[in-house]
């Protein structure tokens, strides 16, 4: 009976999606950002590329998902911070982002190329290879 209800549980999850709050990197007073083979690229410090980020990715509250066939890799990872303290952050990949740090799963969610090339040129990031 615990097996069944726990394999709903998964079923119900994956379909719909798990919702995420990001309103504590709203403190952030900058950003580090980090590659996929967690190099730093640069720190943005700037408030307005903050709120910037910080208002993209609170679009993206609901619809979170474990993929069935593994963890995706983000292009970039934006960490969050205010002062010395880690708060949060998110991946960015041409069509999808990643939470971070993961919780209770690896999750993502899909998103379109133009919203990603959005907020790379907000952040004066790369775009190259957004596949649009």
């Amino acid at each position: 009976m615990t097996t069944l209800l726990s394999c709903a549980l998964t079923v119900a999850c994956a379909l719909h999606g798990h919702r995420l709050d990001f309103s504590a990197l709203e403190q952030a007073d900058y950003i580090e950002v980090r590659s996929n083979l967690d190099a730093p690229i640069k720190t943005i410090d700037d408030s307005n590329q903050v709120r910037a980020a910080t208002q993209f990715i609170g679009q993206y509250r609901g619809g979170w998902k474990d993929p069935l066939h593994g963890p995706r890799a983000p292009k970039y990872m934006l960490i969050f911070y205010r002062g010395q303290e880690r708060l949060g952050g998110f991946g960015i990949s041409d069509r999808y982002l990643v939470s971070y740090p993961p919780t209770q799963g690896f999750w993502s969610q899909d998103v379109s190329p133009d919203a990603v090339v959005g907020l790379l040129r907000a952040l004066g990031l790369n775009e190259a290879g957004v596949k649009q």
